[in-house]
This record gives structure tokens, C-alpha cells and sequence, in this order.
């Protein structure tokens, strides 16, 4: 049976016997749904494979769970082109030579599932009983890029609808920027799933439960609203359409900014993202490291006084969140929670508020790295507690260091985001005044 034959209108076209089909068509909806879990990720979502005639249709979330619920992302999707790819490894395979490179044959011999199983098994307690679990794990994220994006986002949308000429007169270079990290942001995660069609995917696939999926679908609105925008001032075109276009922007940015904390605080298995905190470290994260990115790459301006004005009040703010999760995690009796802030991540935000007019770029450049610092420790801490099959195989609570793929991608997203943003000032500031 294929998916053509499940078509409404095939099985009318049966029906009537203007065609004829090799086999009985099923009945809609008389498949079985069987619960599993999606393996894309480190947070194992409950799904229900959705089963016909043995075969897998549909991958949606698990009804019945009190940890994901419905939510979901690409990644489920995605497994089922593995599971039916037609080039797939469909039994365990052993390398027999040692030497690795190109030109050499890896000697690839077929095993059975149980000296697969065993062999697993062995390494992973000889890595256990050695303290290096961190060597058997992954992680994923890249969301540095498109906060720090929403935060220039932010603080254009603030400027235009405050008609705040300091900020109004460098409309074009902030739009530039904002695209140019936005779209470094874009490719870290296109390269991070494999493909740019995985990431249409996500938007053709809509699935309202889900977060992830909103992320994306936000992130995207915002984009073509940068764009637009972009378009209008090149063109010269001002008018009625600026102010709610600013409008649109500045509840998009904020919305895209809260739904990445939505990602994980709505992880309810997961200790320490559990909560609507998160949201809020998240968006907060995004205006500090936007006006800082203000004030270190662009020239000392009336703009970047403004932004300075912004970075220090968004710094001070952020510390106290800090400090609020400090005094939080101090007292919390939430079992399995491990904590990822600490006193000493005040520091970078409460000197770089403090003394930003010493050394405005370095100071910016400080609390940039300060915001990476926070994110990363709360992205990394909430995955390190082992959820289901998990906790057995590789222990209640991992360790994880960085590995150079994972680094690799945050530097090509850097780096595109700095190409763009160079050839827009070099093709598009000078090409007209900006407004």
C-alpha cells in the first residue's frame, strides 16, 4: 500500500471503478497508533507512530504524554525518510580495518544484533568507568545568532515608532544587520539539520502545539518584514505603512525572542527548563546582545549612544534575572534540577553597564560573550539529566564538552552573518542615503 493510495481521491476513483487497485484499500483510520519515542534529539519527545498494514504513515506527538503532549518538530518527519530510505544500513556492520582515511577501505562486515549489542554495551561502561561519558554525547542549538538579531530588531522597531532620530537615521544599516545575522542564525541550523529543505519543511509542516515549529514560523515572518522594510527604504517609498510595519516588527521580534524560551521551558521533564522564566531570560538576552552589537560594529554615533543607553538599562536587567535565579536554584527542592547560573555571570553585565562609556566596543564585546556564557549554560545544563532509556544506558546525569563540528557551525553562522552584513553596507548603504 503507498500513500497514493490513502488519497480521498483514489479511493473515490476505486470506489467507482474508473480504476482498479492491486490491493484492498484500507479504511481511513483504521491503522493503530503506537507509542514510541522520536530519537532526532537528546529530549526523546513522546510520539505515537500512526501504523497501517505494518507500515509508518504519520509520526504526530503522543496524546497520552504529560512531558511533550502533541508538540513536535521536522525531526519526527524526518525519520520516517530513514526508516523507509531504500540505501539504508539494514543490519549491524563492524569495521575490520584500523585505518581510517580516504582511500581506504573500512572492511565493513556484518554482525548480528546481540555482538552489536554487546559490543555497544562494553564501550559505553568502559567509557563510564573512566569518567568520560561526555565522549558518547551530542547537543544541538543555535539560537545566539537570532536572538542577538531580534535584539537590533527591537531596537529599530522602538525607534520608528518613538520617532527617536538617533536611531531612525541609521534605519538601513540596522535593517542590514539585523537580515545579515538573522540569515548566519539561518544557516547554522540549515547546516545543523542537514539541509535548507528540512528547514522549509518545518514551515509546510505546521503543527500549532509545537513551539519549535512557532520559532521558526516567527523567526520567518520576521524576516520578510526586515526585508520589506528594507525594500521600502531603498526605494524611498515612507508613509503610511512605516508605522505599522514597525509595529508588526517589534511584536514578531518579541514573540520569536519568547518562543525560543517556549522551547525549553515548556520541556516540563527536564528540571531545569521547566517554567515561563525562561521566556523572559530569552528575551532579555536578545536586547542586551542586539544594542551591543549596535555599539561594537558600528561607527560612534548618535545610534550608538542610543543603543549604549539601551545595552545598560537591558544589562542591569538581566543581571537581576541572574541574580533572581541564583537566589532560585539556592533554595529549589525540584529533584533532578542541576542549575546552570551562578554569581559570577553578574560580572560581565554589571561592569559593562557600569563603565560602557571607558571603552564602549570592548565592554560590548563583554557583554556579548556574557550572553553566550548564560544561554549556553542553561542550553547545555537542561540536557545533561538523561530522560527514559536514556538514564540506564548512559547514566542519570551526563557531562558534555563541545566538539569541533558543533563549534564549526557556530563560526560559519558568525561568519556568513559578517559577509552579509559587509556586502550590504559596501552595495546598499552607499547606493542611496539611508532614511
Amino acid at each position: 500500500m503507498t500513500a497514493f493510495q490513502l488519497n480521498p481521491l483514489m479511493q473515490a476513483l476505486v470506489n467507482a471503478g474508473v480504476v482498479h487497485a492491486a490491493n484492498p484499500i484500507p479504511i481511513p483510520g483504521s491503522g493503530e497508533r503506537v507509542p514510541t519515542v522520536c530519537q532526532g534529539c537528546t529530549t526523546w519527545c513522546m510520539k505515537e507512530a500512526y501504523v497501517q498494514d505494518g507500515r509508518v504513515f504519520h509520526v504526530p506527538g503522543n496524546q497520552h504524554s504529560k512531558i511533550t503532549g502533541k508538540s513536535g518538530c521536522v525531526r519526527q518527519s524526518m525519520a520516517l525518510t530513514e526508516l523507509y530510505d531504500p540505501d539504508r544500513v539494514r543490519y549491524p556492520m563492524k569495521r575490520t580495518n584500523p585505518r581510517k582515511g580516504r582511500g581506504e577501505d573500512p572492511g565493513f562486515v556484518r554482525i548480528t544484533w546481540e555482538e552489536a549489542m554487546d559490543t555497544f554495551a562494553e564501550k559505553l561502561l568502559d567509557l563510564r568507568e573512566h569518567s568520560v561519558p561526555e565522549r558518547c554525547m551530542t547537543t544541538r542549538g543555535r539560537y545566539f545568532l537570532a536572538l542577538m538579531s531580534t535584539g537590533i530588531s527591537l531596537v529599530l522597531a522602538y525607534g520608528l515608532i518613538m520617532k527617536d532620530e538617533a536611531i531612525t537615521r541609521h534605519t538601513r544599516p540596522l535593517l542590514i544587520m539585523a537580515i545579515g545575522i538573522l540569515l548566519g542564525g539561518f544557516t547554522a541550523l540549515a547546516t545543523e539539520l542537514g539541509s535548507l529543505l528540512n528547514m522549509v519543511w518545518i514551515l509546510l509542516s505546521p503543527n500549532p502545539s509545537s513551539p519549535i515549529w512557532w520559532m521558526g514560523t516567527l523567526y520567518s515572518i520576521e524576516l520578510v518584514l526586515l526585508f520589506v522594510k528594507l525594500v521600502m527604504d531603498l526605494r524611498g517609498r515612507h508613509g503610511v505603512f512605516d508605522l505599522p510595519l514597525a509595529w508588526g516588527t517589534l511584536v514578531i521580534a518579541a514573540a520569536a525572542a519568547i518562543t525560543i524560551g517556549a522551547v525549553f521551558g515548556t520541556v516540563i521533564g527536564r528540571p531545569d527548563f521547566h517554567g515561563a522564566f525562561l521566556s523572559v531570560v530569552t528575551l532579555v538576552s536578545a536586547l542586551v546582545s542586539g544594542a551591543a552589537a549596535i555599539v561594537l560594529l558600528r561607527p560612534q554615533s548618535t545610534l550608538t549612544e542610543a543603543a549604549g543607553r539601551i545595552f545598560r538599562q537591558a544589562a542591569l536587567v538581566f543581571a537581576a534575572l541572574i541574580l533572581t535565579r541564583v537566589a532560585y536554584e539556592a533554595h529549589s527542592t525540584v529533584e533532578g534540577m542541576l542549575g546552570w547560573a551562578n554569581i559570577f555571570m553578574l560580572v560581565p553585565f554589571l561592569v559593562a553597564a557600569m563603565l560602557l562609556s571607558l571603552a564602549p566596543r570592548l565592554l560590548a564585546l563583554v557583554g556579548i560573550l556574557g550572553v553566550f556564557w548564560v544561554q549556553y549554560s542553561f542550553i547545555i545544563t537542561g540536557q545533561l539529566v538523561s530522560l527514559g532509556q536514556t538514564a540506564h544506558w548512559y547514566g542519570a546525569v551526563q557531562t558534555y564538552q563541545p566538539n569541533i563540528p558543533e563549534a564549526l557551525i557556530l563560526v560559519l553562522g558568525i561568519a556568513v552573518a559578517a559577509a552579509l552584513i559587509k556586502l550590504g553596507e559596501q552595495f546598499l548603504i552607499a547606493r542611496r542615503p539611508a532614511a
